[in-house]
């Protein structure tokens, strides 16, 4: 290496050692996260009255829908990602099989706030 090379490299080295020993501005965290996410509620005019307008709550392996067919009580339907069609068919792979309900909860509140509101 020549000393041209050698005096680069030094250089560089000693720039890196003065950067490494000054002290970097350090950032606080002034988010009011309350406040932040209030601002990006999901929020439903009316309730869901089928199972496609229905909002997905789940943590990617167990999965439910919460809606409320006109006329009945509100239903969460419940369902796994693993739970799948195993009939023989033409399927090429498990992505290709139809996933399968594992099975639902029909709810009923006995709650009359909303008519006092309505009024």
């Amino acid at each position: 290496m020549g000393k041209r090379n050698s005096l680069s490299l030094i250089l560089f080295l000693f720039t890196l050692i003065l950067l490494g020993e000054s002290k970097s501005p350090t950032l606080k965290e002034q988010i009011d996260w309350g406040s932040f996410l209030s601002h990006h509620d999901l929020v439903w005019e009316k309730t869901p009255d089928d199972y496609f307008n229905a909002p997905f709550l789940g943590n990617g392996l167990l999965g439910a829908m919460l809606y409320a067919p006109k006329g009945e009580k509100f239903r969460l339907d419940i369902g796994r990602t693993d739970v799948v069609e195993h009939r023989k068919s033409d399927a090429r792979s498990i992505i290709d099989n139809d996933r399968l309900p594992v099975g639902h909860f029909t709810l009923e509140m006995n709650y009359d706030g909303l008519k006092d509101s309505e009024n």
